[in-house]
């Protein structure tokens, strides 16, 4: 408890820090405006003593308004120029704050579940053989509707679990799993767990029941992932974060997550691409900046590897 009333109160004086850091930036601004403003009415003055001090007021006072006149504009000028120049400084690091933001409402409300969601999957698709990971890992996905899904074969099996809740997962696995997980304690109680074990003593309709609850409960949490993982995706597709950041540290995860809930997301999607919008933009975007990325750091001998011999 005293380690996060720490960690709080470092955020509040570092955020003292920066507003102190932007006022007296923003006072350095107007000092040197208003030094640039003197020394230019002394220079003015000292000319005019100089080499006006024959002519008629009238010419002397209409000169002087237009040289005033000029002056402002310039000062005004480099008012609006620093101004800008703060406020891109300023949004920048708004950015970039957002993604750290971000990136930890990622690493807490989001990466613990989908490493849970495909611990489940991985250990029940496991029980017959099925590398699930490189199952889905190795499939092209082009679009994500109900048709795109038709046409990937090698995933009928897998798809099943993800329709109607007519297929369950062992619920032996989800239990497994979830002790691992101190998130899933909402969901899956210490005695449920313990009624669970004694699944083979209890009568057939009462184990069906329990199978079918624990699989419930699994999906609850699968949806509710899904739906931060949409909120998370919205939030950098709207570009109100420092989207360079985001990538480097989470694209890995998302992409990978992704892949593994593609029959999930066709089979919401059976007229077009309508739900899970932002999941879907923010995977092709991701997608398409890790290949050019592959590509570029590909080197020299391998593209020669990869080109074909010559006749």
């Amino acid at each position: 408890m005293e380690s996060v009333i720490y960690m709080e109160k470092n955020k509040r004086r570092k955020r003292r820090q920066k507003k102190a850091k932007r006022f007296f930036k923003t006072q350095k601004l107007n000092f040197v405006t208003c030094l640039v403003g003197t020394v230019a009415l002394i220079i003015y003055l000292i000319l005019f003593a100089v080499c006006f001090k024959d002519l008629e007021i009238e010419v002397v006072l209409s000169s002087s308004a237009n040289y005033v006149a000029i002056a402002s504009c310039i000062l005004a000028l480099i008012q609006i120029i620093a101004f800008v120049k703060d406020s891109r400084l300023h949004e920048l690091r708004a950015k970039k704050e957002r993604a750290l933001d971000l990136a930890k409402e990622y690493a807490e409300s989001i990466l613990c579940e989908i490493t849970f969601i495909e611990n489940v999957l991985n250990k029940h698709c496991g029980k017959d053989g099925t590398k699930l990971e490189e199952l889905v890992m190795g499939i092209r996905i082009i679009g994500f509707t109900n048709n795109n899904l038709k046409d990937k074969e090698n995933l009928k099996d897998y798809a099943k679990l993800f329709e109607n809740g007519q297929y369950l997962i062992d619920p032996d696995i989800i239990i497994e799993q979830a002790e691992r997980f101190p998130m899933t304690s909402n969901f899956f109680s210490v005695n449920e767990i313990k009624e669970l074990e004694k699944i083979e003593k209890i009568g057939e309709e009462d184990a069906d029941k329990m199978k079918r609850t624990t699989n419930l409960k699994f999906r609850v949490i699968l949806c509710n992932t899904m739906n931060i993982l949409e909120y998370f995706a919205m939030s950098v597709n709207q570009n109100v974060a420092e989207s360079e950041m985001i990538f480097v540290s989470l694209h890995q995860t998302y992409l990978k997550f992704v892949h593994y809930m593609y029959p999930y997301i066709c089979i919401a999607n059976k007229d077009g691409e309508s739900y899970y919008t932002n999941v879907i933009k923010l995977y092709k975007n991701w997608k398409d900046k890790r290949d050019e990325n592959d590509k570029e750091n590909q080197s020299p001998r391998d593209e020669s590897d990869d080109s074909e011999p010559l006749t």
